[in-house]
Formats: structure tokens, C-alpha cells, sequence
């Protein structure tokens, strides 16, 4: 099918939503360069579908062993989390997580960047990974505590538990690197933060001893913020652990701070309506040495009628930022250097405001004597960036065949009704009735292009095709129908054509020079 005409194939392919269908777009995509984006952005697309099929998830791990890039692994986690919940452990997830234990290794002591990669998949999809391999939480603490690695394939092994069930091994891991007074605030937090998930009375008397004689500034501000929050929350459930902290910390004075922009905090916003609630919580670390934040954590929480569900997590890690920060905005960065120009320049043009505003210049920051090149100088790099990256998106193939010919045929296929029904006889044979319907939108034209002059011609045309199916049909025996296609068919009658010549810009539509038929039917 592939041979006769690729678009048609994956047109069909894509509006059939048969598991079927779905391998054989995988299978397809397997035999393309590993570097193709479209691989990547159609895989993706495919791990958000809402009910994967077994088959779906083999695939999409056939294709993981082949490929480990971001979209291709974060659709196959989507994909194990949704099976999971729809059919709990199977053979398929079985086989997902061995092949994510392969990845780790024994101590996360390998390729670091794959190793950090596979950490957040797992924590994509850790409730699947716990039950399909228990085994792997050993491995998750050793990548946890892996001298040789990074901070970020640290802190993923952590994050990697938020979804999986915390042991006692785990958790006394876990308290202590909350406690360890030499760590990480990054570290540090993100370990408390996997206790407080599902706090034990070990916990609060954690947290008990981290708010009387913590001496990290960032980590008790952190911590008070957060058991703040807990302890004023207006949900049912929060508040029952607010109470049990509360019992726990009579002695204990909780407020939080109100320096938002040097100490770490924890957000909570919580609405509630009859019988609905949501919640939008964030968390804004920093690090002692530096004055960015090192993390930036936002979700948020929706329960309707008994359920719960999370809407969406976007976290941020700021590690690495300076350059582009200190670029952005910096002595001579993009902001400062652009909009004081323009200040300059208002400044020179309202002579009088020379006695209150800014009368000595600084180093860098004269008037340009054109304002509006120097404003475009500054934004032609990203020009040059944005028209690379969109060369890189359109295939090369494309774009060459479009700029080759002005008859080029581009046309989408939409099956808009596809109705199947069977009704008894007399006879006690089954009538089969089929209706489908298939919309046919395109045109025809290509760009050209000459060293004074660019025309776009295109010649619009539109197709719906009814294909009616009647007859009697007994599997491996008989089938008997009749079949009947309706077509109706029109093409415009002008070629609109646009011209770009000398900085003008002309569309023209020439008269028609022979007869047209307006609509074409066949039966």
C-alpha cells in the first residue's frame, strides 16, 4: 500500500483507529532515518491517544530499542500508564520494564544523559514500574546515591518514587538525605517532598526536627512555607494531616515568610464550588549561593465528585540559565540595550526632559543615529535562528518538489462517515448495510521563483465520494452484495495567481478561456 502512494496510506491510516492500523503506522515509521523529526512528533501524538492497546505498546517499545529520544520514550510511558490503569500488569508493561532496568544498569554508573532520560520516564509511569518490577526501587536508591553521577540524575532517581509506593527501606533512604546537613537544598527537598506525599509519624517527627534546629535558611523556609500550607488548607483530606501535624507540633511555632524573591517557598491555591475543587500548587527553590532560582515546580490538582485527577506538572530546573539571564539582561544584553536606545532616543526628541531624566550618558548607550536598525540588528539573529529551525521542520523533498513545477497535485483525504449496520431476514441470513463518506479537499500549483519576480499559482478543487454496501455475507462460506459509489466532483474554473515583484504584492485571477463544468456527478 505504501509502494502505490505513501500520503493516501497514512491519511487512511491515521482516520482507521484500529489497533491494526496503529502497528502498522509504528512498523512504517521504524524503516525511516532515526534523525527524521516527523518520527518523533507522530510517535508522540500516538502515546497521547486515551486507550493504548496491548499491541500498541509492544510497538512502541520496539521502537524505544531502536530510537531513545525524549518524545519517543515520554509517548511510551504515557501509553504504559494508560494500559495499566485500564488492564493492570501485562506481558507488554512486564517487558517495558525490563528494558528500562537495562537502561539503569546496576548503579545508574552509565551514559548519563540516558540514564537521567530513563529516570523521568519511570516516574512518568512509576505506578506500572512498581508493581511490574518491585526490584527496581533497589536500583532507584543506588542511583539516588551515586557518587559518580550528577545532580540531576540524583534528584530524577528521587522524583523517580512520586508515583511508586514508598517501603520503610525507602523511606528511611529518604529521611536520610532530608537530613543530611551537607546536601543538596535541591536534593534535600525533593526527598522531603516524596515523604510528605503520604506522611508516616516518622515523618512529622522529621519535619518536627527540621523546623527547631535546621540551620539551612532555604531549607526551613522551604519546609515552614509548605506545613503552612498543609496546616491552612481548606481540603477535607489535607486538613486530617493538618490536625496530625498540628497535635504533633504543639510546641512548635509554623509561619511562613513573606520574601518571595531569595528564600524558597511553596504556593497553594485552592478554589472550591459545591461539589467540585481544584488546586494549583508550586514550589520555588533556591540555592544558597546563587540568586536565581534553582527550581520552579507547578501543578495543578482537580477533584469533581469523588474523583481526583491531575491536570497538568510543568517543573523547571534553573541550573545552567546564567549565561542566557546575564544575555537577556545583562550590561550589554538584548532588553537593556534596546529599549535604553529607544529611551535615548525619546529623550533627545523632548529636549526639556533633559533637566529631570538621565542627564549623564552611560558607556554603550548613545543615541543611534538609526533607531529603527539598530532595533533590527538586535532581532536579526533570531530571524536567522527561527528560518533554520523552519527549513529543518519542512522536508527537504517537499519543499523541492513544490518549487519545481507549478502542477504540483496536493490533496487530503477526510472519511467524514463510515455507518455499518446488519438486520435479520426471513431467511435467517444476515443483510449487511454499509455506508461510508469521504471528503477530497486540494489544489493544484507550485511556486516559482526568478531573480526579480515570486508567483504562487494554486487551482483549488474539492471531491466527496459515498461508497453504499448491501448484501448477505456468512464468514468462510459466501458473500454475495451489490456495491454502489457516488461521486461528485468540482474544480474551479480560475487560477488565482500571486505575484511578489519590486516590493508590491498582486493577486491576480485571469478570465476563464474555455467552459468549465461547475459540479461533476457519476453514479
Amino acid at each position: 500500500m505504501m509502494d502505490m502512494s505513501m500520503s493516501l496510506s497514512w491519511q487512511a491510516l491515521a482516520q482507521c483507529g484500529t489497533p491494526e492500523c496503529t502497528s502498522a503506522m509504528l512498523k512504517v515509521l521504524r524503516t525511516f532515518d532515526e534523525s527524521s523529526l516527523e518520527v518523533d512528533a507522530i510517535v508522540y501524538a500516538l502515546g497521547l491517544m486515551p486507550n493504548p492497546s496491548r499491541l500498541m505498546v509492544k510497538d512502541m517499545l520496539a521502537m524505544a530499542q531502536n530510537k531513545q529520544s525524549r518524545p519517543i520514550m515520554y509517548a511510551l510511558s504515557n501509553a504504559v500508564r494508560k494500559l495499566y490503569q485500564a488492564e493492570g500488569v501485562t506481558p507488554e508493561i512486564t517487558a517495558v520494564s525490563e528494558f528500562m532496568a537495562s537502561l539503569l544498569g546496576a548503579d545508574c554508573a552509565g551514559d548519563k544523559d540516558l540514564i537521567f532520560l530513563t529516570l523521568r520516564v519511570i516516574g512518568n509511569m512509576g505506578d506500572a514500574m512498581d508493581v511490574a518490577d518491585p526490584a527496581i526501587k533497589n536500583t532507584l536508591l543506588k542511583c539516588m546515591r551515586q557518587p559518580a553521577t550528577t545532580l540531576s540524575v540524583q534528584l530524577a532517581a528521587i522524583q523517580a518514587f512520586r508515583r511508586m509506593t514508598v517501603t520503610d527501606e525507602v523511606r528511611s533512604n529518604l529521611q536520610r538525605v532530608s537530613q543530611y546537613p551537607k546536601g543538596a537544598v535541591q536534593k534535600r527537598l525533593a526527598a522531603y517532598l516524596i515523604l510528605m506525599r503520604n506522611p508516616q509519624d516518622s515523618d512529622i517527627e522529621m519535619v518536627k526536627k527540621l523546623l527547631k534546629s535546621e540551620q539551612n535558611a532555604q531549607i526551613k523556609s522551604f519546609v515552614t512555607s509548605h506545613i503552612f500550607n498543609i496546616i491552612s488548607s481548606t481540603d477535607s483530606e489535607t486538613q486530617k494531616l493538618g490536625k496530625k501535624i498540628m497535635d504533633a507540633m504543639q510546641d512548635t511555632n509554623v509561619a511562613t515568610h513573606s520574601d518571595y524573591t531569595t528564600k524558597s517557598r511553596n504556593y497553594k491555591l485552592g478554589v472550591a464550588h459545591e461539589n467540585m475543587q481544584a488546586s494549583i500548587q508550586g514550589n520555588v527553590i533556591f540555592d544558597p549561593s546563587n540568586q536565581l532560582p534553582r527550581e520552579v515546580l507547578l501543578e495543578t490538582t482537580l477533584k469533581a465528585f469523588g474523583f481526583s485527577m491531575n491536570i497538568w506538572e510543568v517543573g523547571m530546573e534553573g541550573k545552567g540559565f546564567e549565561p542566557t539571564i546575564d544575555a537577556l539582561f545583562g550590561k550589554n544584553g538584548f532588553f537593556p540595550d534596546t529599549l535604553s536606545k529607544a529611551l535615548y532616543w525619546a529623550v533627545d526628541k523632548v529636549p526639556e526632559m533633559d533637566k529631570w531624566v538621565l542627564t549623564q550618558e552611560s558607556e554603550g548607550r548613545k543615541v543611534p543615529e538609526n533607531l529603527v536598525r539598530e532595533i533590527v540588528r538586535n532581532f536579526n539573529k533570531l530571524i536567522k535562528d527561527l528560518q533554520k529551525i523552519f527549513m529543518k521542520i519542512i522536508p527537504a523533498k517537499m519543499m523541492g518538489n513544490l518549487m519545481a513545477t507549478t502542477k504540483n497535485e496536493v490533496f487530503a483525504h477526510y472519511i467524514f462517515m463510515d455507518n455499518k449496520f446488519i438486520m435479520p431476514t426471513a431467511s435467517g441470513l444476515p443483510l449487511t448495510f454499509a455506508l461510508s463518506g469521504t471528503f477530497t479537499p486540494g489544489a493544484v500549483g507550485g511556486i516559482r521563483m526568478s531573480q526579480n519576480m515570486n508567483e504562487l499559482l494554486f487551482r483549488p478543487s474539492v471531491g466527496v465520494e459515498f461508497v453504499t454496501q448491501m448484501g448477505v455475507q456468512v464468514p468462510e462460506f459466501v458473500e454475495a452484495a451489490v456495491e454502489m459509489h457516488t461521486n461528485m466532483y468540482h474544480e474551479s474554473t480560475f487560477n488565482a495567481k500571486i505575484s511578489m515583484e519590486q516590493g508590491q504584492v498582486k493577486l491576480s485571477i485571469p478570465g476563464p478561456t474555455r467552459h468549465h463544468k461547475a459540479l461533476q456527478h457519476q453514479q
